[in-house]
């Protein structure tokens, strides 16, 4: 997977964008139903993703100056994890 930021420093004015191309994801999703009527169903959903961290390069943007830093490889890391957990109500016509 590739993964990319972009991180504004308002008060310095200095833009970071950041890039990696080699990042791992993982992913889990449960659900589950209850048929209350024929045509109507209460549910539940839980979902799970994680993106491993990825290394790659970032830049220094100075905007107030026009200025631009480029750093090495590996020279940043980005990860992220999150869940979402959903209650609903169906109806089939």
């Amino acid at each position: 997977m590739k993964a990319w930021s972009n991180d504004e420093h308002y008060l310095r004015n200095l833009t970071i964008p950041q890039k990696s191309d080699k990042v791992r994801y993982y992913g889990i999703s449960i659900d589950a139903g209850y048929y209350l009527t024929e045509n109507t169903k209460i549910y539940t959903a839980v979902t799970w993703n994680k993106y491993r961290e990825g290394k790659g390069k970032t830049r220094f943007i100075y905007n107030d100056i026009g200025h631009t830093e480029q750093l090495g490889d590996d020279t940043i890391g980005i990860e992220n994890q999150n869940y979402n957990i959903g209650l609903g109500l169906q109806y089939h016509f």
